[in-house]
């Protein structure tokens, strides 16, 4: 994916990884037929996506180096790969993206309210 490359990383990591959720979930809205070829890709090698992942977990890394975190970081990168990947699953279902958003927001604010001390 191109587009990850152009996103810099910045002072912000929370900034910095709803913009990387949201570039996976704009993709599949904006190219829906070929977001249904590389999840098939995905699904056929698995180690496609790792810098996805990588770069992931870095802003992950950021937010428990400021004291944010309430859990590990482990943890907290899986949870935030698999709520990303859970609503791109709608996608490949076929269903309407205008009804995916909401479900999109849903998911990552209840993540990063578990994951992120006040």
């Amino acid at each position: 994916m191109v587009q990850k490359r152009v996103h810099r990383q910045t002072s912000d990591a929370l900034s910095d990884l709803k913009r990387g959720w949201n570039s996976w979930i704009d993709f599949a809205v904006q190219r829906p037929m070929l977001f249904r070829l590389v999840a098939e890709h995905m699904r056929a090698d698995a180690s496609t996506t790792q810098e996805d992942f990588v770069m992931m977990r870095r802003a992950v890394e950021r937010l428990a180096d400021g004291g944010r975190l309430t859990t590990n970081i482990d943890t907290a990168a899986r949870a935030i790969w698999a709520g990303s990947n859970g609503v791109l699953v709608l996608f490949t279902r076929g269903d309407d993206p205008a009804l995916i958003e909401p479900t999109n927001v849903l998911v990552f604010e209840a993540l990063i309210t578990r994951l992120l001390k006040d």
